[in-house]
């Protein structure tokens, strides 16, 4: 076999593009930080605080929700009857609402946490999220 030296060498790495978003995510970079690296790392400090906020939150949430809290909302009496309710039906109910009404309150503040962190996302990121949104969208 005779081996011929081709120059059609063509490389499947591709250099980055800069566009309008990139350009527009450059540009946002705050005055007096040097680096990318530095941008990072201060939005990464902010980050972990936030959550920390968010965790704490969540704990005092917990403290705050708990079945004697319910206990008073719970009827005494089963619906067009006098038949009392037993009390410990009352405080399963009690402990059923605390739990419900403590993982709503988590999911919120997750949700709220996580429409922050969007924040940072750079445009492209963003765009890139929208379309696969669009073209795989999840069923609940």
């Amino acid at each position: 076999m005779h081996a011929e030296k081709s120059d059609d060498y063509t490389s499947n790495v591709s250099a980055p593009v800069l566009t309008e978003d990139v350009i527009q995510d450059l540009r946002k970079m705050t005055q007096g930080i040097g680096s990318l690296a530095a941008i990072k790392a201060e939005r990464r400090e902010q980050a972990l605080a936030r959550e920390q906020e968010a965790r704490e939150e969540i704990a005092r949430i917990q403290a705050e929700l708990t079945p004697q809290f319910f206990l008073s909302q719970t009827p005494k009496t089963f619906t067009g009857s006098d038949a009392p309710i037993p009390e410990w039906k009352r405080q399963m109910i009690a402990k059923k609402m605390a739990v419900a009404a403590a993982k709503k309150e988590e999911e919120r503040i997750w949700c709220e946490f996580e429409e922050w962190k969007k924040q940072f996302e750079p445009n492209w990121k963003k765009t890139n999220n929208q379309r696969s949104s669009i073209t795989n969208p999840q069923s609940p």
